[in-house]
């Protein structure tokens, strides 16, 4: 989810503003109110649960364990003399 799917509910909302503000035509099976309205709100859920998605993938990475190379070079190299 993450930024995509923020952007898509946000246009989603955006939609469902438009729908249930600016459009006056009433229709006979189903009135475009409704419709507007259930936009709005699957909009502003789906921008939280892909805000909360975000977030939490962020605090994993700052939370995450090291890779190898990052570690900090902990052994002594040991020098061998040959000979007497």
């Amino acid at each position: 989810m993450g930024l995509p799917g923020m952007v898509l509910s946000a246009i989603e909302g955006a939609v469902g503003a438009v729908m249930y503000w600016a459009v006056t035509y009433q229709g006979t099976a189903f009135r475009l109110l409704t419709v507007g309205l259930i936009l709005m709100i699957v909009g502003a859920f789906g921008f939280v649960g892909s805000g909360h998605c975000r977030h939490r993938r962020f605090s994993k990475s700052s939370r995450r364990r090291p890779a190898l190379n990052e570690l900090p070079s902990r052994r002594r190299r040991r020098k061998y003399e040959f000979g007497s």
